[in-house]
């Protein structure tokens, strides 16, 4: 088994074990207590971080762009936005 199987195996069983409405802070907090190779360093801490960075990426609220921060705020003051370019 690669040191990738076993770090997504791992999660899995983080995971079955979380109640279904864990908050992320939760989440977060079983992955790091739940480490399972010893040392977090080489190969396994690595295959260990992209696993972990996959499974959150999925209850994490996605990144808005900046281009959507500024419409989310434009229409939160009802258009009233006004931008200036150093004119």
């Amino acid at each position: 088994m690669s040191w990738a199987q076993a770090a997504r195996d791992r999660i899995a069983k983080i995971h079955r074990e979380l109640p279904e409405d864990a908050s992320i802070t939760a989440r977060k907090k079983a992955l790091r207590d739940g480490y399972p190779f010893g040392e977090r360093s080489y190969w396994p801490y690595r295959a260990w971080c992209k696993a972990r960075r996959e499974y959150l990426a999925k209850f994490e609220k996605p990144k808005l762009t900046q281009r959507q921060l500024i419409e989310a705020e434009m229409k939160r003051r009802g258009g009233g936005l006004e931008l200036s370019f150093g004119e």
